[in-house]
């Protein structure tokens, strides 16, 4: 099966490099590059590449939070790329929802593998989000969700009572860190009315 990128880098020659990298495994395709980071988010939207190599300094990215940034590669896995892996750099490339930062001097030998595997996990990704969409669909409620989130996965795992509540922990921890920031565009904590508990 072609795994699918997008390429973003503001540097020309840095693009090439990569793409002569991409070009020498049949299994790799790139469906387009983009310059800026808006660039980026458009084509995200468009294409729903697989896999999003990204530059994190690409010179616009302080037009746009990164709330905004991450939502819009919702479905993709973001590899992020940098000449430098200090803590700044990879608190940027997390809150962008990158699963992986590499170093821009290594990407002869860890690029493809990383593409490789990010793509195994894209396929699980898309199936999340279209469940999520669904249930949001259905019940108009973010309540609504996080039971059907959370019930869908105990219905697949009918194990012992401790074994239930350790899956339900990792799944509502799931929930917490990524479901729950891409439905919701701020922090602020969602309480259904008359309950003083949190979503």
């Amino acid at each position: 099966m072609t795994i699918t990128v997008l390429l973003a880098d503001d540097r020309e020659i840095v693009r090439k490099a990569i793409i002569s990298l991409l070009k020498g495994d049949p299994e790799i395709k790139v469906l387009a590059e983009a310059t800026s980071l808006s660039q980026t988010m458009l084509l995200a939207s468009t294409l729903h590449p697989q896999v999003i190599v990204l530059d994190l300094y690409m010179g616009d990215e302080n037009d746009m939070t990164p709330w905004q940034i991450k939502s819009s590669f919702a479905g993709s896995q973001v590899l992020a790329i940098s000449f430098s892996n200090d803590d700044v750099i990879k608190a940027l490339a997390d809150s962008y929802g990158a699963v992986a930062l590499l170093d821009k001097t290594k990407l002869a030998d860890e690029l493809i593998p990383a593409i490789k595997r990010c793509a195994k996990g894209s396929s699980n990704m898309n199936l999340l989000l279209s469940f999520t969409a669904w249930a949001l669909h259905r019940h108009h409620n973010i309540a609504c969700v996080r039971h059907h989130w959370i019930s869908g996965a105990l219905f697949y795992h009918p194990t012992s009572t401790a074994r239930r509540r350790e899956i339900k922990g990792r799944v509502d921890y799931g929930w917490k860190s990524f479901i729950r920031p891409l439905l919701l565009p701020s922090s602020e904590a969602l309480t259904p009315r008359g309950s003083g508990r949190t979503l």
